[in-house]
Protein backbone atom coordinates (compact mmCIF):
# COMPACT_ATOMS: atom_id res chain seq x y z
CA UNK A 1 0.00 0.00 0.00
CA UNK A 2 0.85 3.71 -0.46
CA UNK A 3 2.59 5.71 2.41
CA UNK A 4 0.72 9.21 2.68
CA UNK A 5 1.21 10.43 -0.89
CA UNK A 6 3.77 8.33 -2.23
CA UNK A 7 1.55 5.40 -4.02
CA UNK A 8 0.66 8.10 -6.10
CA UNK A 9 4.17 9.25 -6.53
CA UNK A 10 5.35 5.44 -6.83
CA UNK A 11 2.67 4.86 -10.05
CA UNK A 12 3.92 7.85 -11.96
CA UNK A 13 7.37 6.01 -11.80
CA UNK A 14 6.47 2.61 -12.77
CA UNK A 15 4.30 4.93 -15.89
CA UNK A 16 7.81 6.44 -15.96
CA UNK A 17 9.59 2.59 -16.36
CA UNK A 18 7.03 0.91 -18.48
CA UNK A 19 5.94 4.03 -20.93
CA UNK A 20 9.17 6.00 -20.59
CA UNK A 21 7.12 9.11 -19.92
CA UNK A 22 5.63 11.36 -17.34
CA UNK A 23 2.35 11.00 -16.57
CA UNK A 24 0.14 12.52 -13.49
CA UNK A 25 -2.58 11.13 -12.14
CA UNK A 26 -4.82 13.83 -10.21
CA UNK A 27 -2.50 14.05 -6.90
CA UNK A 28 0.60 15.20 -6.95
CA UNK A 29 1.65 18.67 -5.98
CA UNK A 30 5.41 17.98 -6.35
CA UNK A 31 6.85 18.39 -9.18
CA UNK A 32 8.71 14.89 -8.65
CA UNK A 33 11.32 15.07 -11.16
CA UNK A 34 14.28 13.12 -10.84
CA UNK A 35 12.72 11.27 -8.64
CA UNK A 36 10.95 9.48 -10.90
CA UNK A 37 13.33 8.76 -12.95
CA UNK A 38 15.25 6.68 -9.67
CA UNK A 39 12.48 5.13 -8.81
CA UNK A 40 11.84 4.08 -12.65
CA UNK A 41 15.76 3.06 -12.30
CA UNK A 42 15.19 0.82 -10.14
CA UNK A 43 11.84 -0.82 -11.59
CA UNK A 44 14.06 -1.53 -14.50
CA UNK A 45 16.71 -3.32 -12.41
CA UNK A 46 14.61 -4.96 -9.98
CA UNK A 47 11.11 -5.23 -11.28
CA UNK A 48 8.16 -3.77 -9.33
CA UNK A 49 7.26 -3.71 -5.95
CA UNK A 50 6.22 -0.59 -3.54
CA UNK A 51 9.66 -2.08 -1.42
CA UNK A 52 11.71 -1.81 -4.51
CA UNK A 53 10.80 1.71 -5.42
CA UNK A 54 11.28 2.93 -1.94
CA UNK A 55 14.48 1.49 -1.75
CA UNK A 56 15.85 4.01 -3.76
CA UNK A 57 14.95 6.48 -1.15
CA UNK A 58 16.92 4.74 1.11
CA UNK A 59 19.87 5.15 -1.09
CA UNK A 60 19.24 9.11 -0.99
CA UNK A 61 18.82 8.51 2.57
CA UNK A 62 22.16 7.02 3.32
CA UNK A 63 23.66 9.74 0.91
CA UNK A 64 22.34 12.58 2.76
CA UNK A 65 23.93 11.31 6.03
CA UNK A 66 26.92 11.10 4.51
CA UNK A 67 26.46 14.57 2.91
CA UNK A 68 25.42 15.96 6.36
CA UNK A 69 28.02 14.80 8.47
CA UNK A 70 31.15 16.44 5.79
CA UNK A 71 29.27 19.77 6.14
CA UNK A 72 29.20 19.80 10.03
CA UNK A 73 32.95 19.42 9.50
CA UNK A 74 32.99 22.08 7.42
CA UNK A 75 31.11 24.00 9.76
CA UNK A 76 33.59 23.93 12.41
CA UNK A 77 31.99 21.04 14.16
CA UNK A 78 34.31 18.31 15.93
CA UNK A 79 34.31 14.62 14.23
CA UNK A 80 32.62 13.10 17.21
CA UNK A 81 30.25 16.07 17.92
CA UNK A 82 29.47 16.11 13.96
CA UNK A 83 28.83 12.26 14.05
CA UNK A 84 26.55 12.54 16.52
CA UNK A 85 24.74 15.57 15.31
CA UNK A 86 24.33 13.71 12.08
CA UNK A 87 22.82 10.42 13.75
CA UNK A 88 20.40 12.39 15.51
CA UNK A 89 18.59 13.66 12.72
CA UNK A 90 18.93 10.37 10.48
CA UNK A 91 17.87 8.16 13.18
CA UNK A 92 15.08 9.97 14.41
CA UNK A 93 11.90 8.65 14.56
CA UNK A 94 10.83 11.37 11.67
CA UNK A 95 14.13 10.91 8.90
CA UNK A 96 13.96 7.47 9.43
CA UNK A 97 10.62 6.30 8.35
CA UNK A 98 10.49 8.82 5.69
CA UNK A 99 13.70 7.33 4.12
CA UNK A 100 11.61 4.24 3.82
CA UNK A 101 8.89 5.86 2.42
CA UNK A 102 8.49 7.53 -1.57
CA UNK A 103 7.84 10.60 -0.21
CA UNK A 104 9.74 13.96 -1.92
CA UNK A 105 10.95 14.93 1.61
CA UNK A 106 14.48 13.16 1.82
CA UNK A 107 15.64 14.11 -1.35
CA UNK A 108 14.13 17.52 -1.70
CA UNK A 109 16.55 18.01 1.55
CA UNK A 110 18.73 15.92 0.24
CA UNK A 111 18.89 18.83 -2.65
CA UNK A 112 19.06 21.88 -0.32
CA UNK A 113 22.26 19.74 1.74
CA UNK A 114 23.88 19.74 -2.05
CA UNK A 115 23.27 23.40 -2.42
CA UNK A 116 24.69 24.52 0.83
CA UNK A 117 27.95 22.42 0.74
CA UNK A 118 28.32 23.89 -2.46
CA UNK A 119 27.88 27.52 -0.60
CA UNK A 120 30.38 26.54 2.09
CA UNK A 121 33.07 25.07 -0.16
CA UNK A 122 32.81 28.11 -2.01
CA UNK A 123 32.93 30.86 1.34
CA UNK A 124 35.74 28.37 2.47
CA UNK A 125 37.75 28.41 -1.18
CA UNK A 126 41.44 29.59 -1.22
CA UNK A 127 40.98 31.19 -4.82
CA UNK A 128 38.67 33.32 -6.52
CA UNK A 129 38.34 30.55 -9.67
CA UNK A 130 37.80 27.97 -7.19
CA UNK A 131 35.33 30.09 -4.99
CA UNK A 132 33.11 30.48 -8.49
CA UNK A 133 32.97 27.23 -9.50
CA UNK A 134 31.76 25.54 -6.05
CA UNK A 135 29.18 29.12 -6.63
CA UNK A 136 28.33 27.72 -9.76
CA UNK A 137 27.60 24.06 -8.85
CA UNK A 138 25.43 24.75 -5.67
CA UNK A 139 23.25 26.67 -8.42
CA UNK A 140 23.02 24.33 -10.96
CA UNK A 141 22.81 21.18 -9.06
CA UNK A 142 20.05 23.53 -6.92
CA UNK A 143 18.33 24.58 -10.00
CA UNK A 144 18.19 20.66 -11.75
CA UNK A 145 17.78 18.68 -8.18
CA UNK A 146 14.74 21.08 -7.16
CA UNK A 147 12.50 19.71 -9.58
CA UNK A 148 11.48 16.52 -7.31
CA UNK A 149 10.29 19.21 -4.71
CA UNK A 150 9.68 22.98 -5.36
CA UNK A 151 10.30 24.11 -1.91
CA UNK A 152 13.97 22.82 -2.25
CA UNK A 153 14.54 25.92 -4.82
CA UNK A 154 14.99 28.28 -1.84
CA UNK A 155 18.88 26.94 -2.56
CA UNK A 156 19.04 28.93 -5.73
CA UNK A 157 16.96 31.56 -5.02
CA UNK A 158 18.17 32.44 -1.47
CA UNK A 159 21.22 30.52 0.05
CA UNK A 160 23.33 31.40 -3.39
CA UNK A 161 22.75 34.84 -3.08
CA UNK A 162 23.51 35.13 0.50
CA UNK A 163 26.68 33.66 -0.40
CA UNK A 164 27.37 35.71 -3.05
CA UNK A 165 27.01 38.37 -0.45
CA UNK A 166 29.70 37.34 2.02
CA UNK A 167 32.05 37.02 -1.53
CA UNK A 168 31.12 40.15 -2.77
CA UNK A 169 34.63 41.04 -2.44
CA UNK A 170 35.87 37.94 -4.66
CA UNK A 171 36.66 39.12 -7.77
CA UNK A 172 33.46 38.22 -10.24
CA UNK A 173 31.48 36.79 -7.78
CA UNK A 174 28.40 39.42 -7.90
CA UNK A 175 28.68 38.96 -11.43
CA UNK A 176 28.18 35.20 -11.68
CA UNK A 177 25.64 35.10 -8.93
CA UNK A 178 23.13 37.54 -10.36
CA UNK A 179 23.69 35.59 -13.79
CA UNK A 180 23.39 32.23 -12.29
CA UNK A 181 19.86 33.48 -10.28
CA UNK A 182 18.27 34.81 -13.52
CA UNK A 183 19.34 31.88 -15.63
CA UNK A 184 17.79 29.62 -12.56
CA UNK A 185 14.68 31.93 -12.68
CA UNK A 186 14.03 31.87 -16.41
CA UNK A 187 14.49 27.68 -15.57
CA UNK A 188 12.66 27.52 -12.79
CA UNK A 189 9.31 29.11 -14.41
CA UNK A 190 9.96 26.76 -17.45
CA UNK A 191 9.34 24.08 -15.19
CA UNK A 192 6.52 25.15 -13.59
CA UNK A 193 5.36 26.32 -16.81
CA UNK A 194 5.51 23.20 -17.79
CA UNK A 195 4.09 21.43 -14.49
CA UNK A 196 0.70 23.25 -14.78
CA UNK A 197 0.67 22.55 -18.41
CA UNK A 198 0.78 18.87 -17.58
CA UNK A 199 -2.48 16.75 -17.74
CA UNK A 200 -3.73 15.89 -14.02
CA UNK A 201 -1.18 17.69 -12.20
CA UNK A 202 -2.15 19.81 -9.44
CA UNK A 203 -0.78 23.35 -9.31
CA UNK A 204 -0.68 25.52 -5.92
CA UNK A 205 -0.56 29.35 -5.52
CA UNK A 206 2.65 30.20 -3.70
CA UNK A 207 1.30 31.91 -0.36
CA UNK A 208 -1.77 29.64 0.36
CA UNK A 209 -4.84 31.06 2.47
CA UNK A 210 -4.64 28.30 5.17
CA UNK A 211 -8.79 28.13 5.45
CA UNK A 212 -11.67 30.32 4.21
CA UNK A 213 -12.19 33.28 6.60
CA UNK A 214 -9.26 32.45 9.01
CA UNK A 215 -6.20 34.78 9.74
CA UNK A 216 -2.77 33.79 8.85
CA UNK A 217 -1.89 35.31 12.50
CA UNK A 218 -4.66 32.55 14.08
CA UNK A 219 -3.88 30.06 11.77
CA UNK A 220 0.42 29.94 13.12
CA UNK A 221 -0.86 30.12 16.38
CA UNK A 222 -3.53 27.04 16.07
CA UNK A 223 -0.43 25.07 14.70
CA UNK A 224 2.25 26.29 17.18
CA UNK A 225 2.01 23.12 19.04
CA UNK A 226 3.63 21.50 16.38
CA UNK A 227 6.68 23.19 16.64
CA UNK A 228 7.49 21.77 19.54
CA UNK A 229 8.35 18.67 17.37
CA UNK A 230 12.02 20.42 16.94
CA UNK A 231 13.12 20.63 20.22
CA UNK A 232 12.24 17.01 21.22
CA UNK A 233 13.39 15.66 18.24
CA UNK A 234 17.10 17.15 18.77
CA UNK A 235 16.59 16.27 22.67
CA UNK A 236 19.59 13.91 22.13
CA UNK A 237 21.52 17.35 21.25
CA UNK A 238 20.02 19.00 24.24
CA UNK A 239 20.66 17.20 26.48
CA UNK A 240 24.05 17.96 26.50
CA UNK A 241 23.65 20.96 27.51
CA UNK A 242 21.34 20.01 30.69
CA UNK A 243 24.24 17.27 31.89
CA UNK A 244 26.66 20.11 31.35
CA UNK A 245 24.34 22.89 33.56
CA UNK A 246 26.62 24.57 35.81
CA UNK A 247 24.21 23.68 38.84
CA UNK A 248 27.61 24.42 41.47
CA UNK A 249 27.36 27.99 40.75
CA UNK A 250 24.67 29.93 42.78
CA UNK A 251 23.65 32.60 39.99
CA UNK A 252 22.62 29.20 37.61
CA UNK A 253 20.71 27.18 40.95
CA UNK A 254 18.56 30.56 41.29
CA UNK A 255 18.08 31.00 37.39
CA UNK A 256 16.78 27.79 37.31
CA UNK A 257 14.56 28.02 40.05
CA UNK A 258 12.46 30.96 38.90
CA UNK A 259 12.06 29.97 35.60
CA UNK A 260 10.98 26.39 36.93
CA UNK A 261 8.66 28.60 39.61
CA UNK A 262 7.14 30.74 37.02
CA UNK A 263 5.90 28.07 34.90
CA UNK A 264 4.62 26.01 37.04
CA UNK A 265 2.49 28.80 38.29
CA UNK A 266 1.78 29.84 34.71
CA UNK A 267 0.48 26.28 33.71
CA UNK A 268 -1.17 26.30 37.30
CA UNK A 269 -2.99 29.66 36.38
CA UNK A 270 -4.03 28.58 32.88
CA UNK A 271 -5.80 25.04 34.55
CA UNK A 272 -7.25 27.19 36.89
CA UNK A 273 -8.76 30.28 34.03
CA UNK A 274 -9.72 26.85 31.86
CA UNK A 275 -10.46 24.28 33.18
CA UNK A 276 -12.06 22.78 30.33
CA UNK A 277 -9.13 22.76 28.11
CA UNK A 278 -7.09 20.64 30.10
CA UNK A 279 -7.58 17.83 27.38
CA UNK A 280 -6.23 20.03 24.95
CA UNK A 281 -3.45 20.74 26.80
CA UNK A 282 -2.55 17.49 27.71
CA UNK A 283 -2.65 16.49 23.83
CA UNK A 284 -0.71 18.84 22.48
CA UNK A 285 2.09 20.37 25.22
CA UNK A 286 2.97 17.29 25.90
CA UNK A 287 5.35 14.84 24.21
CA UNK A 288 4.58 14.17 21.01
CA UNK A 289 3.02 17.59 20.72
CA UNK A 290 0.58 16.85 17.82
CA UNK A 291 -1.28 14.26 16.43
CA UNK A 292 0.67 14.44 12.86
CA UNK A 293 3.66 12.16 12.07
CA UNK A 294 4.38 11.90 15.51
CA UNK A 295 1.59 10.85 17.41
CA UNK A 296 1.01 8.78 20.19
CA UNK A 297 0.46 5.55 18.34
CA UNK A 298 3.83 6.38 16.70
CA UNK A 299 4.28 7.29 13.40
CA UNK A 300 1.38 7.82 11.92
CA UNK A 301 2.06 9.57 8.59
CA UNK A 302 -1.67 10.88 6.67
CA UNK A 303 -3.66 10.37 9.96
CA UNK A 304 -4.87 6.54 9.37
CA UNK A 305 -3.79 5.34 12.47
CA UNK A 306 -7.22 4.88 13.43
CA UNK A 307 -7.62 2.38 16.35
CA UNK A 308 -3.80 1.17 16.96
CA UNK A 309 -3.47 1.14 20.12
CA UNK A 310 -1.61 4.07 22.02
CA UNK A 311 2.97 3.40 22.22
CA UNK A 312 3.28 6.15 24.37
CA UNK A 313 2.12 5.80 27.58
CA UNK A 314 0.84 9.11 29.68
CA UNK A 315 4.18 8.40 32.21
CA UNK A 316 6.38 8.09 29.08
CA UNK A 317 5.04 11.29 27.93
CA UNK A 318 4.97 13.38 30.77
CA UNK A 319 8.98 11.74 31.42
CA UNK A 320 9.68 13.11 28.20
CA UNK A 321 7.95 16.00 28.23
CA UNK A 322 9.79 16.92 31.21
CA UNK A 323 13.33 16.21 29.44
CA UNK A 324 12.41 18.20 26.54
CA UNK A 325 11.51 21.20 28.51
CA UNK A 326 14.51 20.76 31.22
CA UNK A 327 16.82 20.46 28.60
CA UNK A 328 15.90 23.60 26.12
CA UNK A 329 15.44 25.46 29.43
CA UNK A 330 19.16 24.40 30.34
CA UNK A 331 20.12 25.50 26.39
CA UNK A 332 18.34 28.74 26.81
CA UNK A 333 20.14 29.96 30.19
CA UNK A 334 23.60 28.48 28.89
CA UNK A 335 22.75 31.34 25.91
CA UNK A 336 21.65 33.86 28.17
CA UNK A 337 24.47 33.59 30.53
CA UNK A 338 27.16 33.40 27.89
CA UNK A 339 29.56 35.99 29.42
CA UNK A 340 29.31 34.15 32.46
CA UNK A 341 30.63 30.83 30.82
CA UNK A 342 34.86 30.07 30.56
CA UNK A 343 35.55 30.09 27.68
CA UNK A 344 36.31 26.02 26.19
CA UNK A 345 40.29 25.53 26.23
CA UNK A 346 41.36 25.24 22.77
CA UNK A 347 37.81 25.50 21.12
CA UNK A 348 38.19 27.44 17.89
CA UNK A 349 34.80 29.25 17.54
CA UNK A 350 33.89 27.20 14.63
CA UNK A 351 37.56 27.65 13.05
CA UNK A 352 37.00 27.24 9.25
CA UNK A 353 33.68 29.82 9.11
CA UNK A 354 32.26 32.62 11.36
CA UNK A 355 29.10 32.60 12.70
CA UNK A 356 28.30 36.02 11.15
CA UNK A 357 29.50 34.12 8.12
CA UNK A 358 26.71 31.29 8.74
CA UNK A 359 23.82 33.55 9.86
CA UNK A 360 24.59 35.71 6.48
CA UNK A 361 24.18 32.44 4.48
CA UNK A 362 21.50 30.52 6.21
CA UNK A 363 19.52 33.44 7.68
CA UNK A 364 17.61 34.33 4.71
CA UNK A 365 17.21 30.67 3.91
CA UNK A 366 15.34 29.99 7.23
CA UNK A 367 13.33 33.57 7.10
CA UNK A 368 12.16 32.33 3.70
CA UNK A 369 11.38 28.66 4.08
CA UNK A 370 9.69 29.64 7.41
CA UNK A 371 7.38 31.81 5.87
CA UNK A 372 6.41 29.40 3.50
CA UNK A 373 5.60 26.64 5.77
CA UNK A 374 3.67 28.85 8.04
CA UNK A 375 1.07 29.68 5.16
CA UNK A 376 0.53 26.37 4.88
CA UNK A 377 -3.11 25.03 4.95
CA UNK A 378 -1.73 22.41 7.21
CA UNK A 379 1.55 22.10 8.59
CA UNK A 380 3.21 18.74 8.96
CA UNK A 381 6.13 17.89 11.59
CA UNK A 382 8.22 16.60 8.07
CA UNK A 383 8.07 20.16 7.16
CA UNK A 384 11.13 20.97 9.40
CA UNK A 385 13.77 18.75 8.63
CA UNK A 386 16.09 21.37 7.03
CA UNK A 387 15.36 23.35 10.58
CA UNK A 388 16.51 20.07 11.91
CA UNK A 389 19.75 20.21 10.57
CA UNK A 390 20.03 23.62 10.51
CA UNK A 391 19.80 24.48 13.95
CA UNK A 392 22.37 21.82 15.23
CA UNK A 393 24.94 23.87 13.59
CA UNK A 394 24.59 26.72 16.32
CA UNK A 395 23.66 24.82 18.88
CA UNK A 396 27.10 22.80 19.10
CA UNK A 397 29.30 25.70 17.96
CA UNK A 398 28.18 27.19 21.41
CA UNK A 399 28.68 24.08 22.93
CA UNK A 400 31.90 23.75 21.48
CA UNK A 401 32.65 27.36 22.36
CA UNK A 402 31.56 27.51 25.75
CA UNK A 403 30.64 24.71 27.35
CA UNK A 404 32.49 21.62 26.49
CA UNK A 405 34.04 20.46 23.84
CA UNK A 406 32.88 17.02 23.21
CA UNK A 407 29.32 15.77 23.75
CA UNK A 408 28.92 13.61 26.60
CA UNK A 409 28.54 9.86 25.41
CA UNK A 410 24.97 9.65 27.45
CA UNK A 411 23.62 11.45 23.91
CA UNK A 412 24.08 8.17 22.38
CA UNK A 413 22.07 6.23 24.53
CA UNK A 414 19.42 8.79 23.62
CA UNK A 415 19.92 8.63 19.99
CA UNK A 416 19.61 4.63 20.48
CA UNK A 417 16.42 5.21 22.00
CA UNK A 418 15.14 7.23 19.41
CA UNK A 419 16.56 4.97 16.65
CA UNK A 420 14.96 2.10 17.90
CA UNK A 421 11.57 3.76 18.52
CA UNK A 422 11.77 5.15 14.50
CA UNK A 423 12.28 1.48 13.84
CA UNK A 424 9.51 -0.21 15.78
CA UNK A 425 6.98 2.30 15.13
CA UNK A 426 7.53 2.36 11.35
CA UNK A 427 6.90 -1.96 11.16
CA UNK A 428 3.92 -0.95 13.63
CA UNK A 429 3.02 1.09 10.68
CA UNK A 430 3.28 -0.71 7.87
CA UNK A 431 1.89 -4.20 9.63
CA UNK A 432 -1.41 -1.85 10.17
CA UNK A 433 -1.44 -1.14 6.26
CA UNK A 434 -0.33 -5.10 5.63
CA UNK A 435 -3.81 -5.72 7.49
CA UNK A 436 -5.74 -3.81 6.58
CA UNK A 437 -5.06 -4.67 2.85
CA UNK A 438 -5.47 -8.28 3.28
CA UNK A 439 -9.25 -7.68 4.86
CA UNK A 440 -9.77 -6.28 1.74
CA UNK A 441 -8.70 -8.41 -0.46
CA UNK A 442 -10.72 -11.07 1.89
CA UNK A 443 -13.71 -9.15 1.05
CA UNK A 444 -12.70 -8.99 -2.62
CA UNK A 445 -12.52 -12.54 -2.53
CA UNK A 446 -15.52 -13.10 -0.82
CA UNK A 447 -17.47 -11.30 -3.48
CA UNK A 448 -18.07 -7.94 -2.29
CA UNK A 449 -17.30 -5.42 -5.26
CA UNK A 450 -13.91 -2.95 -4.75
CA UNK A 451 -16.38 -0.12 -5.33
Amino acid sequence: MGIEDDFSYIWTARVMADTGRFHYNGWATAMLGWQIYLGALFIKFFGFSFTVVRASIVVVGMATAALLQRLYLRMGLTPWNATLATLTIVLSPLFLPLAASFMTDVPGLFVILICLYGCIRAVQATSDRAAIQWLIFAALSNAIGGTVRQIAWLGVLVLVPSTAWVMRRRRGALVVAAALWILSAAFIAGCMYWFKKQPYSVSEPLLVQPYPGEPVLFHIHYLSHRYLAIPLLLLPILIAFAVRYPVKERWARIQAAAVVVAVVVGGGLCVAIWPGKLHTVSQYLLVPFSDGELSTKGFDIGGFAGNRPDVLSMPVRITLTLLTFSAFLAFLLSIVNASRLKKVLGADNGGQISNQTLLTVLGPFTAGYLLLIVTRAAVFERYFLPFLCIFPIFLLRFYQARVASRLPVLMVIFVMLFAAYGVVTLHDFLASDRAGLEAADELCAAGVPRS
